[in-house]
């Protein structure tokens, strides 16, 4: 279940036509050959915020997160986040570092990157520029990539479309161990950012740039950042292909196979976001495929320095697991059997052992005159070279393939657009809705751009304004958080807050929620449980302006709502939620009196004020 984030791929209305017409004629132009603006930069993690987390049992754990002041480059703000124990359960006892760009601005950003951990001797050398400082500075490997970062709404990583992106470069224990024994040492981060474009951000960009993908390859242009199937092995040197998919001469692509564009270099050597493969200019592409499985089947090594020009490293060794929640996709990535023998390697020097075989690394750089035919994840292009490739690795990949549908992440993908489930982690609509309870939220609303009514529990992304208020009272928001709140008033109402925390809606004192927590009826402002601080007295008197909502939590003295960051963007609504699915004593309707069917809401006019029910 998800915490209340949205699942990995989309959470995109539909489109209008004029949306994608707009989406693809931004991308239409010839690909960039020189970035917009660029930023080398070294960021320190001193000492004392790492033993500060380190020494709260609560942080201590993987999933701990430690941000860098933002940064500007290329009219945008972005942050360095440093996990020392690893993002994840899954990533435990592995140093993250991924680059996020602040949201803001409505905009998307095309940009690549390189990022190195750093063990420096003193704090001297953090005024040394990185080319200079005395060599074996760097722990792990240099990660290199680019992406179109994004509002976290309209990610879709299938795409090349995030909110922050990184991976996870080093051990834990041994960096830890380094920084113990001298205390001079000083952990720091050194980033290479380019900023190559940017457009407006518009709401369904996420879907549109899946619908563009599938459109543009084979034939088009690939770009940094998107996973990519193979169609064929290409051309990738004389004297055929070796077992594991490499040639006499250079790598060759294995058919139904997934890759992440990692980089993208020009015949010359200088980094590019875009590649057009049909322009014969030349250049190198360099491809991981997105799992561990599958990287091991040609005995790559795994670790270690990298080779070739512009220094690629070997890099995401643990599974990419973009949409690997979806059906088909964990077997399709878990099971892939070696093709050919490995060597494991111990370095002279103690550290991790690695895979090695011929010299190869991950990710591979291929010629970009060399490259198969590639489309996208999730087209139905890559349908027969995706089973032929699953025959080959397992059959019982293959029989899964077929259960699930035409293509494997399809089925989930929709699944995903039309409801999720989600998990209440805060007290705020108590006794609708308690902490730990499971929740089935339809999107069906959104999508058909259904309107909200009063009365209606939904689901949003933070606004600005609730994101400032909680980073004011010492709290943090992930890009996925969502809050859950009932709606009060819709567009066009007269709402006011009298002095004793009662809500009058037109005029006429609000209905109280089937449900309520021991408080003021009505309630009185307060933002005590969601974002820190004491609750606060507020009066006003106010229209919510067309296209928003006022929504307030069932448990006023718990609740950070509309009374305190003012009416919700309609914009910024997921999904309503209708059913409650766990515990099992109280499963079934949230509110009985809730119509499921969203398209019957639609034709129902408006619930009434307490007056109107007094008439009624």
């Amino acid at each position: 279940f998800h915490c209340l984030h949205l699942c990995q791929l989309h959470r995109s209305p539909a489109l209008h036509l004029s949306e994608m017409l707009l989406f693809a004629l931004s991308h239409l132009s010839l690909p960039r050959r020189t970035p917009i603006a660029e930023l080398t930069k070294t960021i320190p993690f001193p000492r004392r915020t790492l033993a500060r987390l380190l020494a709260d049992e609560t942080t201590s754990t993987p999933g701990a997160r430690i941000d860098s002041p933002p940064f500007e480059a290329g009219g945008s703000s972005w942050q360095v986040q440093l996990y020392l124990l690893g993002a994840g359960e899954s990533y435990a006892d592995r140093v993250g570092v991924y680059i996020k760009r602040l949201a803001g601005g409505g905009k998307e950003v095309d940009a690549t990157f390189a990022m190195s951990l750093q063990v420096l001797p003193s704090p001297a050398a953090l005024e040394v520029a990185p080319a200079a400082r005395a060599p074996g500075c760097v722990r792990g490997s240099t990660f290199r990539c680019g992406m179109t970062f994004c509002e976290a709404k309209e990610a879709g990583e299938s795409v090349g479309r995030c909110d922050d992106w990184g991976a996870h470069l080093y051990s834990s224990s041994d960096l830890l161990r380094e920084l113990e024994q001298n205390e001079q040492r000083v952990l720091a981060v050194d980033v290479e950012l380019s900023v190559w474009g940017e457009r407006p951000c518009a709401s369904g960009s996420s879907f549109a740039a899946l619908a563009e993908q599938t459109q543009r390859l084979p034939a088009g242009s690939i770009r940094c950042g998107e996973v990519v199937v193979a169609l064929g092995g290409g051309g990738g040197g004389a004297g055929g292909s070796g077992a594991g998919g490499f040639s006499a001469g250079a790598y060759r692509c294995t058919p139904g196979l997934e890759y992440r564009v990692m980089r993208i270099l020009s015949a010359e050597g200088e980094p590019r976001f875009e590649c057009d493969t049909a322009s014969g200019e030349g250049g190198v592409v360099y491809l991981l495929p997105t799992s561990k499985a599958a990287r091991e089947e040609g005995g790559a090594r795994l670790g270690g320095k990298g080779e070739g020009r512009g220094g690629e490293s070997a890099l995401l060794l643990d599974d990419d697991d973009t949409g690997s929640s979806l059906p088909g996709a964990s077997l399709l990535r878990g099971v892939a059997r070696p093709l050919s023998k490995r060597t494991r390697v111990a370095p002279a020097d103690g550290s991790r052992a690695t895979l090695t075989r011929e010299g190869q690394t991950w990710p591979v750089g291929v010629p970009a005159d060399a490259l198969p035919p590639l489309a996208s994840r999730l087209g139905f292009r890559a349908l027969p070279a995706r089973l032929a490739y699953a025959a080959r690795s397992s059959g019982r990949v293959l029989v899964a393939l077929v259960l699930v549908g035409a293509s494997p992440l399809w089925a989930g993908f929709l699944a995903s657009q039309l409801g999720s489930f989600y998990a209440i982690p805060s007290r705020s609509m108590e006794a609708t809705l308690a902490v730990g309870d499971v929740i089935f939220a339809e999107k069906v609303s959104r999508l058909v751009n259904l309107p909200y009514e009063r009365g209606d529990l939904v689901l949003f992304s933070p606004p600005a304004e609730l994101q400032q208020q909680v980073r004011a009272a010492g709290g943090t928001l992930g890009g996925r958080d969502l809050f859950v709140k009932r709606v009060a008033a819709i567009g066009g109402d007269k709402v006011a807050l009298t002095p004793e925390g009662g809500i009058v809606v037109n005029g006429e004192p609000r209905a109280a929620p089937p449900l309520q927590c021991a408080g003021p009826r009505g309630g009185g402002g307060g933002i005590k449980a969601e974002s820190g601080g004491e609750p606060r007295a507020v009066t006003f008197a106010r229209v919510v302006p067309d296209g928003s909502l006022f929504v307030l939590g069932d448990c006023p003295e718990r609740s950070t709502d509309s009374r305190t960051w003012g009416p919700l963007p309609r914009q910024n609504v997921v999904a309503r939620p209708v059913v409650r699915v766990w515990p099992i004593s109280r499963r079934g309707t949230i509110d009985a009196s809730a119509d499921l069917n969203p398209f019957a809401r639609g034709r129902a006019p408006h619930p009434p004020t307490t007056s109107e029910s007094r008439k009624q």
